[in-house]
Protein backbone atom coordinates (compact mmCIF):
# COMPACT_ATOMS: atom_id res chain seq x y z
CA UNK A 1 0.00 0.00 0.00
CA UNK A 2 1.57 3.30 -1.14
CA UNK A 3 -0.67 5.44 1.08
CA UNK A 4 -4.07 7.02 0.90
CA UNK A 5 -2.62 10.48 0.48
CA UNK A 6 -1.21 9.56 -2.93
CA UNK A 7 -4.51 7.93 -3.94
CA UNK A 8 -6.47 11.02 -2.98
CA UNK A 9 -4.15 13.46 -4.73
CA UNK A 10 -4.24 11.36 -7.92
CA UNK A 11 -8.01 11.26 -7.83
CA UNK A 12 -8.54 14.98 -7.27
CA UNK A 13 -6.05 15.96 -9.96
CA UNK A 14 -7.67 13.61 -12.48
CA UNK A 15 -11.15 14.83 -11.58
CA UNK A 16 -10.09 18.42 -12.17
CA UNK A 17 -9.63 17.68 -15.87
CA UNK A 18 -13.17 16.28 -16.10
CA UNK A 19 -14.74 19.74 -16.11
CA UNK A 20 -14.24 23.34 -15.15
CA UNK A 21 -13.59 23.04 -11.42
CA UNK A 22 -11.10 25.92 -11.29
CA UNK A 23 -13.23 27.96 -8.88
CA UNK A 24 -13.60 24.86 -6.71
CA UNK A 25 -9.83 24.36 -6.68
CA UNK A 26 -9.32 28.01 -5.71
CA UNK A 27 -11.76 27.65 -2.81
CA UNK A 28 -10.06 24.43 -1.68
CA UNK A 29 -6.65 26.10 -1.79
CA UNK A 30 -8.00 28.81 0.54
CA UNK A 31 -9.72 26.21 2.81
CA UNK A 32 -13.08 27.80 1.96
CA UNK A 33 -14.92 24.52 2.34
CA UNK A 34 -18.49 25.85 2.33
CA UNK A 35 -17.86 27.81 -0.86
CA UNK A 36 -16.17 24.75 -2.42
CA UNK A 37 -19.19 22.61 -1.53
CA UNK A 38 -21.61 25.05 -3.19
CA UNK A 39 -19.49 25.31 -6.35
CA UNK A 40 -19.26 21.51 -6.70
CA UNK A 41 -22.98 20.96 -6.05
CA UNK A 42 -23.91 23.72 -8.49
CA UNK A 43 -21.76 22.21 -11.26
CA UNK A 44 -23.21 18.77 -10.56
CA UNK A 45 -26.75 20.17 -10.86
CA UNK A 46 -26.14 22.20 -14.04
CA UNK A 47 -24.12 19.58 -15.90
CA UNK A 48 -25.37 15.97 -15.47
CA UNK A 49 -22.16 14.61 -16.98
CA UNK A 50 -20.31 16.09 -14.01
CA UNK A 51 -22.81 14.82 -11.46
CA UNK A 52 -20.72 12.04 -9.93
CA UNK A 53 -17.49 14.07 -10.04
CA UNK A 54 -19.21 17.09 -8.51
CA UNK A 55 -20.71 15.08 -5.69
CA UNK A 56 -17.36 13.46 -4.94
CA UNK A 57 -15.73 16.87 -4.70
CA UNK A 58 -18.63 18.25 -2.63
CA UNK A 59 -18.31 15.29 -0.22
CA UNK A 60 -14.59 16.00 0.21
CA UNK A 61 -15.30 19.65 1.05
CA UNK A 62 -18.11 18.70 3.44
CA UNK A 63 -15.78 16.37 5.34
CA UNK A 64 -13.31 19.21 5.72
CA UNK A 65 -16.09 21.58 6.81
CA UNK A 66 -17.06 19.24 9.63
CA UNK A 67 -20.19 17.71 8.08
CA UNK A 68 -19.26 14.00 7.67
CA UNK A 69 -22.83 12.67 7.65
CA UNK A 70 -23.81 15.07 4.89
CA UNK A 71 -20.70 14.03 2.98
CA UNK A 72 -21.68 10.37 3.21
CA UNK A 73 -25.23 11.24 2.18
CA UNK A 74 -23.89 13.01 -0.91
CA UNK A 75 -21.64 10.03 -1.72
CA UNK A 76 -24.67 7.75 -1.45
CA UNK A 77 -26.25 9.66 -4.37
CA UNK A 78 -23.50 8.49 -6.73
CA UNK A 79 -24.81 5.49 -8.72
CA UNK A 80 -22.72 2.39 -9.28
CA UNK A 81 -22.12 3.43 -12.89
CA UNK A 82 -20.86 6.79 -11.64
CA UNK A 83 -18.29 5.16 -9.39
CA UNK A 84 -17.09 2.91 -12.20
CA UNK A 85 -16.78 5.86 -14.59
CA UNK A 86 -14.50 7.82 -12.26
CA UNK A 87 -10.99 8.55 -13.57
CA UNK A 88 -7.85 6.96 -12.14
CA UNK A 89 -7.80 6.79 -8.38
CA UNK A 90 -11.50 6.23 -7.67
CA UNK A 91 -10.89 2.72 -6.32
CA UNK A 92 -8.78 4.01 -3.43
CA UNK A 93 -11.24 6.75 -2.53
CA UNK A 94 -14.12 4.28 -2.68
CA UNK A 95 -12.19 2.12 -0.23
CA UNK A 96 -11.81 5.07 2.12
CA UNK A 97 -15.54 5.65 1.94
CA UNK A 98 -16.08 1.98 2.87
CA UNK A 99 -13.84 2.29 5.93
CA UNK A 100 -15.59 5.46 7.05
CA UNK A 101 -18.99 3.89 6.48
CA UNK A 102 -18.09 1.13 8.97
CA UNK A 103 -18.80 3.62 11.75
CA UNK A 104 -22.30 4.46 10.47
CA UNK A 105 -25.02 2.11 11.79
CA UNK A 106 -27.41 2.85 8.92
CA UNK A 107 -27.02 1.89 5.26
CA UNK A 108 -26.67 5.40 3.85
CA UNK A 109 -23.79 4.31 1.64
CA UNK A 110 -25.13 0.93 0.53
CA UNK A 111 -23.59 -1.82 -1.47
CA UNK A 112 -19.92 -0.85 -1.42
CA UNK A 113 -18.72 -4.03 0.30
CA UNK A 114 -20.73 -6.21 -2.07
CA UNK A 115 -19.45 -4.34 -5.12
CA UNK A 116 -15.80 -4.55 -4.15
CA UNK A 117 -13.68 -7.51 -5.23
CA UNK A 118 -11.40 -8.69 -2.38
CA UNK A 119 -8.77 -9.98 -4.80
CA UNK A 120 -8.58 -6.69 -6.71
CA UNK A 121 -8.71 -4.43 -3.66
CA UNK A 122 -5.70 -2.91 -1.95
CA UNK A 123 -4.21 -4.71 1.04
CA UNK A 124 -5.82 -2.13 3.33
CA UNK A 125 -9.36 -3.01 2.31
CA UNK A 126 -8.91 -6.65 1.25
CA UNK A 127 -8.92 -8.04 4.78
CA UNK A 128 -11.94 -5.85 5.64
CA UNK A 129 -13.89 -7.43 2.76
CA UNK A 130 -12.76 -10.98 3.54
CA UNK A 131 -13.66 -10.66 7.22
CA UNK A 132 -17.00 -8.96 6.52
CA UNK A 133 -18.06 -11.77 4.19
CA UNK A 134 -16.79 -14.45 6.57
CA UNK A 135 -18.61 -12.95 9.54
CA UNK A 136 -21.84 -12.65 7.52
CA UNK A 137 -21.58 -16.35 6.60
CA UNK A 138 -20.81 -17.20 10.26
CA UNK A 139 -23.98 -15.43 11.37
CA UNK A 140 -25.95 -17.33 8.71
CA UNK A 141 -24.42 -20.53 10.12
CA UNK A 142 -22.95 -21.29 6.69
CA UNK A 143 -19.84 -23.04 7.99
CA UNK A 144 -18.16 -23.82 4.68
CA UNK A 145 -18.60 -20.30 3.33
CA UNK A 146 -17.45 -18.71 6.59
CA UNK A 147 -14.32 -20.84 6.65
CA UNK A 148 -13.57 -20.04 3.00
CA UNK A 149 -13.48 -16.28 3.63
CA UNK A 150 -12.06 -16.20 7.17
CA UNK A 151 -9.11 -18.46 6.37
CA UNK A 152 -8.03 -15.95 3.71
CA UNK A 153 -7.63 -13.07 6.18
CA UNK A 154 -3.85 -12.48 6.14
CA UNK A 155 -1.72 -12.69 9.28
CA UNK A 156 -0.65 -9.04 8.97
CA UNK A 157 -4.28 -7.87 9.02
CA UNK A 158 -5.73 -6.09 12.05
CA UNK A 159 -8.61 -8.58 11.75
CA UNK A 160 -6.49 -11.74 11.77
CA UNK A 161 -7.15 -12.41 15.46
CA UNK A 162 -10.87 -11.78 14.99
CA UNK A 163 -10.94 -14.22 12.07
CA UNK A 164 -9.14 -16.92 14.08
CA UNK A 165 -11.60 -16.46 16.95
CA UNK A 166 -14.57 -17.02 14.63
CA UNK A 167 -12.83 -20.06 13.10
CA UNK A 168 -12.41 -21.38 16.65
CA UNK A 169 -16.10 -20.81 17.33
CA UNK A 170 -16.96 -22.74 14.15
CA UNK A 171 -14.81 -25.62 15.38
CA UNK A 172 -16.65 -25.60 18.72
CA UNK A 173 -19.96 -25.82 16.87
CA UNK A 174 -18.62 -28.86 15.04
CA UNK A 175 -17.31 -30.44 18.26
CA UNK A 176 -13.71 -30.30 16.97
CA UNK A 177 -11.95 -29.30 20.19
CA UNK A 178 -8.41 -29.73 18.81
CA UNK A 179 -9.01 -27.26 15.98
CA UNK A 180 -10.85 -24.90 18.32
CA UNK A 181 -7.92 -24.79 20.72
CA UNK A 182 -5.47 -24.19 17.87
CA UNK A 183 -7.51 -21.30 16.49
CA UNK A 184 -8.20 -19.67 19.87
CA UNK A 185 -4.54 -19.93 20.81
CA UNK A 186 -3.50 -17.84 17.80
CA UNK A 187 -5.35 -14.87 19.27
CA UNK A 188 -2.73 -14.66 22.02
CA UNK A 189 0.34 -14.53 19.77
CA UNK A 190 2.12 -11.24 20.64
CA UNK A 191 3.02 -10.56 17.02
CA UNK A 192 -0.62 -10.79 15.99
CA UNK A 193 -1.81 -8.28 18.58
CA UNK A 194 1.09 -5.90 17.97
CA UNK A 195 0.82 -5.79 14.17
CA UNK A 196 -2.93 -5.21 14.39
CA UNK A 197 -2.41 -2.19 16.63
CA UNK A 198 0.37 -0.69 14.49
CA UNK A 199 -1.51 -1.19 11.23
CA UNK A 200 -4.65 0.55 12.38
CA UNK A 201 -2.73 3.47 13.90
CA UNK A 202 -1.04 3.92 10.51
CA UNK A 203 -4.34 3.87 8.61
CA UNK A 204 -5.88 6.33 11.07
CA UNK A 205 -2.99 8.77 10.69
CA UNK A 206 -3.13 8.67 6.88
CA UNK A 207 -6.88 9.13 6.67
CA UNK A 208 -6.92 11.96 9.19
CA UNK A 209 -4.10 13.68 7.30
CA UNK A 210 -5.91 13.60 3.96
CA UNK A 211 -9.54 13.96 5.00
CA UNK A 212 -9.08 16.34 7.91
CA UNK A 213 -9.28 15.95 11.68
CA UNK A 214 -13.06 15.55 11.61
CA UNK A 215 -12.71 12.07 10.17
CA UNK A 216 -11.00 10.86 13.37
CA UNK A 217 -14.34 10.37 15.11
CA UNK A 218 -15.28 7.93 12.35
CA UNK A 219 -12.27 5.72 12.92
CA UNK A 220 -12.43 3.27 15.83
CA UNK A 221 -8.68 3.44 16.47
CA UNK A 222 -8.50 3.28 20.26
CA UNK A 223 -11.67 1.21 20.38
CA UNK A 224 -10.14 -1.43 18.16
CA UNK A 225 -6.88 -1.42 20.09
CA UNK A 226 -8.86 -1.98 23.29
CA UNK A 227 -10.89 -4.64 21.49
CA UNK A 228 -7.77 -6.79 21.19
CA UNK A 229 -7.80 -7.24 24.96
CA UNK A 230 -11.49 -8.14 24.89
CA UNK A 231 -10.89 -10.58 22.07
CA UNK A 232 -8.15 -12.24 24.11
CA UNK A 233 -10.59 -12.75 26.98
CA UNK A 234 -13.18 -14.19 24.61
CA UNK A 235 -10.55 -16.58 23.28
CA UNK A 236 -9.71 -17.58 26.87
CA UNK A 237 -13.39 -18.39 27.38
CA UNK A 238 -13.34 -20.41 24.18
CA UNK A 239 -10.30 -22.39 25.33
CA UNK A 240 -11.93 -22.98 28.71
CA UNK A 241 -15.05 -24.32 27.03
CA UNK A 242 -13.10 -26.67 24.80
CA UNK A 243 -11.21 -27.94 27.84
CA UNK A 244 -14.54 -28.50 29.61
CA UNK A 245 -15.84 -30.41 26.58
CA UNK A 246 -12.80 -32.70 26.85
CA UNK A 247 -13.56 -33.08 30.59
CA UNK A 248 -10.28 -31.37 31.39
CA UNK A 249 -11.83 -29.45 34.28
CA UNK A 250 -8.55 -28.26 35.87
CA UNK A 251 -7.51 -26.94 32.46
CA UNK A 252 -10.84 -25.15 32.09
CA UNK A 253 -10.38 -23.49 35.48
CA UNK A 254 -6.92 -22.30 34.45
CA UNK A 255 -8.29 -20.64 31.31
CA UNK A 256 -11.20 -19.05 33.18
CA UNK A 257 -8.68 -17.46 35.54
CA UNK A 258 -7.18 -15.56 32.58
CA UNK A 259 -10.29 -13.36 32.39
CA UNK A 260 -9.68 -10.25 34.50
CA UNK A 261 -12.02 -9.62 37.41
CA UNK A 262 -12.91 -6.17 36.04
CA UNK A 263 -13.72 -7.52 32.58
CA UNK A 264 -17.25 -7.43 31.20
CA UNK A 265 -16.79 -11.18 30.59
CA UNK A 266 -15.85 -11.91 34.20
CA UNK A 267 -19.41 -12.79 35.35
CA UNK A 268 -19.82 -15.27 32.49
CA UNK A 269 -16.41 -16.80 33.23
CA UNK A 270 -17.34 -17.11 36.93
CA UNK A 271 -20.66 -18.76 36.14
CA UNK A 272 -19.03 -21.33 33.87
CA UNK A 273 -16.25 -21.82 36.40
CA UNK A 274 -18.86 -22.98 38.93
CA UNK A 275 -19.75 -25.90 36.66
CA UNK A 276 -16.11 -26.92 36.41
CA UNK A 277 -15.78 -26.79 40.21
CA UNK A 278 -18.95 -28.87 40.55
CA UNK A 279 -17.56 -31.46 38.13
CA UNK A 280 -14.49 -31.70 40.40
CA UNK A 281 -16.73 -32.12 43.49
CA UNK A 282 -15.41 -28.85 44.91
CA UNK A 283 -18.89 -27.99 46.18
CA UNK A 284 -17.95 -25.46 48.84
CA UNK A 285 -15.93 -23.37 46.39
CA UNK A 286 -18.70 -23.67 43.81
CA UNK A 287 -21.51 -22.53 46.08
CA UNK A 288 -19.41 -19.71 47.55
CA UNK A 289 -18.57 -18.42 44.07
CA UNK A 290 -22.25 -18.64 43.07
CA UNK A 291 -23.21 -16.70 46.19
CA UNK A 292 -20.70 -13.95 45.38
CA UNK A 293 -21.88 -13.76 41.78
CA UNK A 294 -25.54 -13.49 42.81
CA UNK A 295 -24.86 -10.20 44.62
CA UNK A 296 -24.06 -8.12 41.51
CA UNK A 297 -27.49 -7.26 40.12
CA UNK A 298 -25.94 -5.32 37.23
CA UNK A 299 -25.26 -8.61 35.43
CA UNK A 300 -27.81 -11.19 34.31
CA UNK A 301 -25.43 -13.91 35.48
CA UNK A 302 -26.40 -12.94 39.05
CA UNK A 303 -29.89 -14.30 38.42
CA UNK A 304 -28.52 -17.45 36.82
CA UNK A 305 -26.14 -17.89 39.75
CA UNK A 306 -29.07 -18.30 42.15
CA UNK A 307 -30.34 -21.35 40.27
CA UNK A 308 -26.83 -22.75 39.88
CA UNK A 309 -26.15 -22.32 43.59
CA UNK A 310 -29.37 -24.22 44.34
CA UNK A 311 -28.09 -27.06 42.14
CA UNK A 312 -24.77 -27.19 44.02
CA UNK A 313 -26.52 -27.13 47.40
CA UNK A 314 -28.90 -29.90 46.32
CA UNK A 315 -25.97 -32.00 45.18
CA UNK A 316 -24.59 -31.99 48.75
CA UNK A 317 -27.98 -32.54 50.39
CA UNK A 318 -28.56 -28.97 51.63
CA UNK A 319 -32.07 -29.01 50.22
CA UNK A 320 -33.73 -26.49 52.55
CA UNK A 321 -31.03 -23.95 51.75
CA UNK A 322 -31.44 -24.72 48.04
CA UNK A 323 -35.18 -24.05 48.19
CA UNK A 324 -34.58 -20.73 49.94
CA UNK A 325 -32.24 -19.80 47.10
CA UNK A 326 -34.94 -20.72 44.60
CA UNK A 327 -37.51 -18.64 46.51
CA UNK A 328 -35.14 -15.68 46.23
CA UNK A 329 -34.79 -16.32 42.51
CA UNK A 330 -38.56 -16.40 41.99
CA UNK A 331 -39.11 -13.19 43.93
CA UNK A 332 -36.45 -11.41 41.90
CA UNK A 333 -37.77 -12.87 38.62
CA UNK A 334 -41.25 -11.58 39.47
CA UNK A 335 -39.88 -8.10 40.10
CA UNK A 336 -37.99 -8.23 36.82
CA UNK A 337 -41.10 -9.17 34.85
CA UNK A 338 -43.00 -6.32 36.47
CA UNK A 339 -40.18 -3.88 35.64
CA UNK A 340 -40.10 -4.98 31.99
CA UNK A 341 -43.88 -4.69 31.76
CA UNK A 342 -43.80 -1.16 33.18
CA UNK A 343 -41.06 -0.15 30.74
CA UNK A 344 -42.98 -1.54 27.76
CA UNK A 345 -46.01 0.50 28.83
CA UNK A 346 -44.26 3.75 29.76
CA UNK A 347 -40.70 3.62 28.31
CA UNK A 348 -39.46 4.77 31.73
CA UNK A 349 -36.06 3.15 32.34
CA UNK A 350 -36.04 3.63 36.12
CA UNK A 351 -38.11 0.45 36.61
CA UNK A 352 -35.88 -1.76 34.50
CA UNK A 353 -33.56 -4.24 36.24
CA UNK A 354 -29.96 -3.07 36.40
CA UNK A 355 -28.71 -5.97 34.29
CA UNK A 356 -30.84 -4.86 31.31
CA UNK A 357 -29.27 -1.41 31.44
CA UNK A 358 -25.91 -3.19 31.36
CA UNK A 359 -27.09 -5.24 28.38
CA UNK A 360 -27.98 -2.03 26.55
CA UNK A 361 -24.66 -0.39 27.42
CA UNK A 362 -22.66 -3.44 26.30
CA UNK A 363 -24.50 -3.74 22.99
CA UNK A 364 -22.48 -1.75 20.47
CA UNK A 365 -25.45 -1.59 18.12
CA UNK A 366 -27.52 0.22 20.74
CA UNK A 367 -24.77 2.60 21.81
CA UNK A 368 -23.88 3.24 18.15
CA UNK A 369 -27.43 4.11 17.15
CA UNK A 370 -27.79 6.41 20.17
CA UNK A 371 -24.51 8.16 19.37
CA UNK A 372 -25.35 8.32 15.67
CA UNK A 373 -28.78 9.78 16.41
CA UNK A 374 -27.22 12.54 18.51
CA UNK A 375 -24.44 13.13 16.00
CA UNK A 376 -26.82 13.52 13.07
CA UNK A 377 -29.20 15.68 15.11
CA UNK A 378 -26.33 18.00 16.03
CA UNK A 379 -25.20 18.14 12.40
CA UNK A 380 -28.72 19.01 11.23
CA UNK A 381 -28.87 21.86 13.76
CA UNK A 382 -25.52 23.23 12.57
CA UNK A 383 -26.55 22.97 8.92
CA UNK A 384 -29.72 24.94 9.58
CA UNK A 385 -27.70 27.70 11.24
CA UNK A 386 -25.65 28.23 8.07
CA UNK A 387 -26.49 31.29 5.96
CA UNK A 388 -29.08 30.02 3.47
CA UNK A 389 -28.41 32.92 1.11
CA UNK A 390 -24.73 32.06 0.76
CA UNK A 391 -25.02 28.28 1.07
CA UNK A 392 -28.45 27.17 -0.18
CA UNK A 393 -27.39 23.54 -0.57
CA UNK A 394 -26.92 23.21 3.18
CA UNK A 395 -30.68 23.33 3.77
CA UNK A 396 -31.11 20.38 1.42
CA UNK A 397 -28.35 18.54 3.27
CA UNK A 398 -30.23 19.08 6.53
CA UNK A 399 -33.49 17.86 4.99
CA UNK A 400 -31.72 14.74 3.71
CA UNK A 401 -30.39 13.93 7.19
CA UNK A 402 -33.65 14.48 9.11
CA UNK A 403 -35.08 11.03 8.23
CA UNK A 404 -31.88 9.39 9.46
CA UNK A 405 -32.53 10.68 12.98
CA UNK A 406 -35.90 8.92 12.97
CA UNK A 407 -34.40 5.79 11.43
CA UNK A 408 -31.72 5.68 14.12
CA UNK A 409 -34.34 6.12 16.84
CA UNK A 410 -36.56 3.38 15.39
CA UNK A 411 -33.61 1.03 14.95
CA UNK A 412 -32.56 1.66 18.53
CA UNK A 413 -36.07 0.85 19.70
CA UNK A 414 -36.08 -2.42 17.78
CA UNK A 415 -32.72 -3.40 19.24
CA UNK A 416 -33.95 -2.67 22.77
CA UNK A 417 -37.07 -4.73 22.07
CA UNK A 418 -34.89 -7.68 20.99
CA UNK A 419 -33.09 -7.53 24.35
CA UNK A 420 -36.37 -7.38 26.28
CA UNK A 421 -37.71 -10.42 24.44
CA UNK A 422 -34.46 -12.30 24.93
CA UNK A 423 -34.42 -11.66 28.66
CA UNK A 424 -38.07 -12.67 29.00
CA UNK A 425 -37.22 -15.94 27.27
CA UNK A 426 -34.20 -16.33 29.55
CA UNK A 427 -36.47 -15.83 32.56
CA UNK A 428 -38.84 -18.51 31.29
CA UNK A 429 -35.91 -20.89 30.76
CA UNK A 430 -34.51 -20.23 34.23
CA UNK A 431 -37.95 -20.62 35.79
CA UNK A 432 -38.23 -24.09 34.26
CA UNK A 433 -34.75 -24.93 35.54
CA UNK A 434 -35.69 -23.65 39.00
CA UNK A 435 -38.75 -25.91 39.06
CA UNK A 436 -36.66 -28.89 37.99
CA UNK A 437 -34.15 -28.14 40.73
CA UNK A 438 -36.92 -27.85 43.31
CA UNK A 439 -38.27 -31.23 42.19
CA UNK A 440 -34.79 -32.61 42.66
CA UNK A 441 -34.62 -31.21 46.21
CA UNK A 442 -37.77 -33.11 47.17
CA UNK A 443 -36.51 -36.29 45.53
CA UNK A 444 -33.25 -35.85 47.45
CA UNK A 445 -35.30 -35.52 50.65
CA UNK A 446 -37.17 -38.68 49.71
CA UNK A 447 -33.91 -40.61 49.36
CA UNK A 448 -32.70 -39.28 52.69
CA UNK A 449 -36.01 -40.31 54.29
CA UNK A 450 -35.66 -43.82 52.92
CA UNK A 451 -32.10 -44.15 54.19
CA UNK A 452 -33.08 -42.91 57.64
CA UNK A 453 -36.03 -45.32 57.74
CA UNK A 454 -33.89 -48.30 56.71
CA UNK A 455 -31.33 -47.37 59.34
CA UNK A 456 -33.99 -47.72 62.07
CA UNK A 457 -34.15 -51.50 61.67
CA UNK A 458 -37.27 -52.63 63.53
CA UNK A 459 -39.80 -49.77 63.54
CA UNK A 460 -42.88 -48.95 65.55
CA UNK A 461 -46.30 -48.22 64.06
CA UNK A 462 -45.80 -44.57 64.87
CA UNK A 463 -42.48 -44.47 63.04
CA UNK A 464 -44.01 -46.27 60.06
CA UNK A 465 -46.90 -43.84 59.94
CA UNK A 466 -44.56 -40.87 60.23
CA UNK A 467 -42.46 -42.21 57.33
CA UNK A 468 -45.53 -42.80 55.15
CA UNK A 469 -46.96 -39.33 55.83
CA UNK A 470 -43.69 -37.59 55.06
CA UNK A 471 -43.20 -39.65 51.89
CA UNK A 472 -46.73 -38.86 50.68
CA UNK A 473 -46.20 -35.15 51.36
CA UNK A 474 -42.90 -35.07 49.45
CA UNK A 475 -44.36 -36.93 46.48
CA UNK A 476 -47.34 -34.56 46.31
CA UNK A 477 -44.94 -31.61 46.07
CA UNK A 478 -42.94 -33.37 43.39
CA UNK A 479 -46.03 -34.23 41.35
CA UNK A 480 -47.43 -30.68 41.71
CA UNK A 481 -44.21 -29.18 40.31
CA UNK A 482 -44.09 -31.77 37.56
CA UNK A 483 -47.72 -31.02 36.67
CA UNK A 484 -46.80 -27.34 36.36
CA UNK A 485 -43.86 -28.14 34.09
CA UNK A 486 -45.74 -30.45 31.73
CA UNK A 487 -48.62 -27.95 31.49
CA UNK A 488 -46.17 -25.13 30.70
CA UNK A 489 -44.29 -26.97 27.97
CA UNK A 490 -45.31 -26.11 24.40
CA UNK A 491 -43.42 -29.13 23.12
CA UNK A 492 -43.70 -32.45 24.92
CA UNK A 493 -40.52 -33.69 26.54
CA UNK A 494 -40.59 -37.49 26.37
CA UNK A 495 -38.15 -37.96 29.23
CA UNK A 496 -40.11 -35.60 31.49
CA UNK A 497 -43.42 -37.25 30.52
CA UNK A 498 -42.06 -40.68 31.43
CA UNK A 499 -40.73 -39.38 34.74
CA UNK A 500 -44.09 -37.73 35.39
CA UNK A 501 -45.87 -41.03 34.85
CA UNK A 502 -43.52 -42.84 37.26
CA UNK A 503 -44.00 -40.17 39.95
CA UNK A 504 -47.79 -40.28 39.62
CA UNK A 505 -47.73 -44.07 40.10
CA UNK A 506 -45.39 -43.72 43.07
CA UNK A 507 -47.67 -41.09 44.62
CA UNK A 508 -50.71 -43.33 44.16
CA UNK A 509 -48.88 -46.19 45.86
CA UNK A 510 -47.82 -43.96 48.78
CA UNK A 511 -51.41 -42.74 49.26
CA UNK A 512 -52.68 -46.33 49.18
CA UNK A 513 -50.16 -47.41 51.85
CA UNK A 514 -51.11 -44.47 54.02
CA UNK A 515 -54.83 -45.23 53.55
CA UNK A 516 -54.34 -48.83 54.64
CA UNK A 517 -52.46 -47.84 57.79
CA UNK A 518 -55.20 -45.35 58.64
CA UNK A 519 -57.98 -47.70 57.46
CA UNK A 520 -59.34 -44.75 55.46
CA UNK A 521 -61.57 -46.01 52.65
CA UNK A 522 -62.03 -42.56 51.04
CA UNK A 523 -58.28 -42.07 50.95
CA UNK A 524 -57.87 -45.50 49.42
CA UNK A 525 -60.21 -44.46 46.61
CA UNK A 526 -58.18 -41.27 46.14
CA UNK A 527 -55.09 -43.38 45.56
CA UNK A 528 -56.53 -44.60 42.26
CA UNK A 529 -56.60 -41.08 40.73
CA UNK A 530 -52.82 -40.58 40.35
CA UNK A 531 -52.45 -44.23 39.30
CA UNK A 532 -55.05 -43.79 36.56
CA UNK A 533 -53.31 -40.65 35.37
CA UNK A 534 -50.00 -42.53 35.32
CA UNK A 535 -51.56 -45.32 33.25
CA UNK A 536 -53.09 -42.90 30.72
CA UNK A 537 -49.86 -40.92 30.42
CA UNK A 538 -47.91 -44.13 29.83
CA UNK A 539 -50.36 -45.07 27.05
CA UNK A 540 -49.84 -41.64 25.43
CA UNK A 541 -46.08 -42.09 25.56
CA UNK A 542 -46.23 -45.53 23.96
CA UNK A 543 -48.65 -44.26 21.30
Amino acid sequence: MRGLGLALSLLLSSLASAGDFRNYEDAVAKSQWREATEIAMDLAARNPSLGSVGRMKAAYALFQAGYPNSALSVLAQIPAAGWKAMPSGETRLTEMAVLIQKKVPLAILPGRLDQANPQAASEMIRSELLFARGRAAFERRDTAEAQRWLEQVPRQSRLFAHARYLLGALAVRAGDTATAEREFSQVFEPSVLQQSTEFWRDVSAQMAENWGGNVRVYLDTQELIAENARLGELAALGLARTAYMRRDFPGALAYYSRVRSDSRFAPRASLERIWALLALNRHEEAQNLAGQLAVDQKRFEALEARVVRAIVLTDVGRTEEARRELDGFRLWAHQIREGIGTYEATRAEHGLPAFLLTDFADDKRITATLAYQKDVRDEVDRLRREDARLYPSFRSFAAALEPLVLQARDLNGRLVHVWLEKRKQDLDRLSVQATLVEIETYLEDRERLRKEFRALGQVSERQQADHDERLEMLLRKVVKNTDDLTARGRVKNLRLEMRHSELLWELGSAVAVLAQSRRDKRMDEEASAPRNRAFLKAKEIVA
